[in-house]
């Protein structure tokens, strides 16, 4: 409907972020100096914080392809609806770890952070 009205050659609105429509301002760049920031300092925990439509998902995925490229793993959870111990499986198989099915909590945490 929107590509035949608007003359569009592609539908403008996705379900998940389009890295070709990404532009680097200064706000976005410091937000990737900062995940960047995260990752080398081995901190735990980071939050991104900005209104809707900002441009967040975006960022998160353009750091992910830059983490990526520099060989350090990386896992795309989608936590909406996950209980603490479904998240903590979720992210040993998205990193190639292979618990024992009795696997609980504090063991799959420590297999993510002592690898």
């Amino acid at each position: 409907m929107y590509q035949a009205y608007w003359g569009l050659r592609e539908a403008p609105f996705r379900s998940s972020p389009d890295p070709r429509s990404f532009y680097q301002g200064p706000v976005h760049e410091e937000a990737l100096a900062r995940l960047s920031f995260l990752v080398e300092q081995q901190r735990r925990v980071g939050l991104l914080l900005g209104d809707r439509g900002c441009g967040k998902s975006l960022v998160l995925w353009m750091f992910a392809g830059q983490t990526r490229r520099s060989g350090q793993p990386v896992a795309r959870v989608n936590v909406r609806a996950l209980e603490p111990e479904e998240l903590l499986w979720e992210l040993v198989s998205q990193f190639g770890i292979r618990p024992e099915r009795a696997a609980g909590p504090v063991a799959l945490w420590r297999m993510l952070t002592t690898g």
